[in-house]
């Protein structure tokens, strides 16, 4: 299993704290910026510029931010994307005024990602309750 850790995004500044998920010492969002093309460039500003309004609680057209549906049932963290142009980041909120980005990626492997973006969240979730249990 993969270790986990979370890095504050302070470019985004709000009510509500954004933070992107360490995968293996390897900052998920900070790699997905590197590896853009320069025509992404503006997409990712206004990606930005949407994560900023939800951190201070500001409304958002759905098409830019919405919740995942397909979630299970008994699955207590809701699921989001951001959304521009191609780009994605898929998100999840873990606890009051807390969001974390788990993956980012692009539109036309929106499904790929997801599943992966779910598996992610369960191995982190997962990586916490055992985390809990050594500490009892």
């Amino acid at each position: 299993m993969p270790t986990f850790d979370l890095q504050r995004i302070t470019a985004i500044e709000g009510q509500q704290a954004f933070y992107q998920l360490i995968i293996d010492d390897k900052p998920s969002l900070d790699l997905y910026e590197a590896g853009l093309e320069k025509k992404y460039r503006k997409n990712l500003i206004q990606l930005y510029h949407t994560m900023e309004k939800i951190a201070n609680n500001e409304h958002v057209p759905e098409e830019k931010f919405h919740e995942l549906t397909g979630r299970l049932k008994n699955d207590p963290y809701k699921e989001y994307v951001f959304k521009h142009g191609d780009l994605r980041i898929y998100a999840v909120k873990a606890m009051i005024g807390k969001i974390i980005i788990i993956l980012a990626g692009f539109k036309n492997r929106q499904s790929e990602d997801i599943r992966r973006m779910r598996s992610l969240k369960k191995q982190y979730f997962e990586s916490l309750q055992s985390k809990r249990n050594e500490t009892n």
